[in-house]
């Protein structure tokens, strides 16, 4: 059953959506839409790579569909329901890093005579799991207005979180671009010519777009 509140709100979308259209600055929110999107696609199609890596690789095209599929959800949804206009929501590197790292535990826990079929799924219910579990919790923060607790988080437990996922991050985009899992032994490996040549490009691209 509709609500009056929800009926308001409806229309208070239809008459906000209405006057976007017929304003000055559809073109220019078209426009930067349209980078956005495109940002998104190559973020999501990065982020499932890192996820779906070595013994999932033949998976990866379904890795990319739900990452795809997740990034047009929270976007649209974010955007249509969000109190901040001009909020654009994406998928976020720090979620993927750990995500990647759950899914090579998973993968290494999983019983020998395991198909690669059943370590998939395995893997998506458990961030489907994480997901529903992670937007309870969000949304019980937000309904209690306990949003202010994040003041209370230590300096030095946020800024190892950050640190660590940074380096996920480069240990993963090293493996995705060499298919060598980085250890610190290994480290002479991957200055050798052949693998060289595959993870250079990478860094000149990270620092172009780092002086941009």
């Amino acid at each position: 059953m509709t609500t009056p509140n929800k009926l308001a709100s409806i229309k208070n979308l239809a008459a906000e959506l209405d006057q976007d259209f017929m304003s000055a600055r559809l073109v220019p929110g078209l426009t930067s839409g349209l980078v956005v999107g495109l940002v998104e696609v190559i973020i999501a199609i990065s982020f499932a790579i890192l996820i779906f890596a070595g013994e999932l690789s033949s998976f990866l095209p379904n890795g990319i569909g739900f990452a795809l599929i997740g990034a047009i959800i929270t976007g649209v949804v974010v955007a249509l329901m969000t109190s901040l206009p001009g909020t654009v929501s994406g998928i976020q590197d720090a979620p993927a890093a750990i995500l990647a790292v759950m899914s090579a535990a998973i993968v290494t826990s999983m019983p020998s005579d395991a198909s690669g079929l059943e370590t998939f799924i395995t893997i998506v219910v458990a961030i489907a799991l994480t997901t529903i579990l992670c937007g309870i919790f969000m949304l019980g923060l937000g309904y209690f207005n306990l949003g202010g607790l994040v003041r209370f988080l230590p300096f030095p437990v946020m800024g190892g979180f950050l640190a660590g996922t940074g380096w996920l991050l480069v240990t993963g985009s090293i493996n995705m671009m060499t298919g060598i899992i980085h250890r610190f032994i290994e480290l002479s490996t991957l200055f050798q010519p052949e693998i060289l040549l595959l993870w250079l490009p990478g860094l000149a691209f990270a620092i172009l777009l780092l002086a941009i």
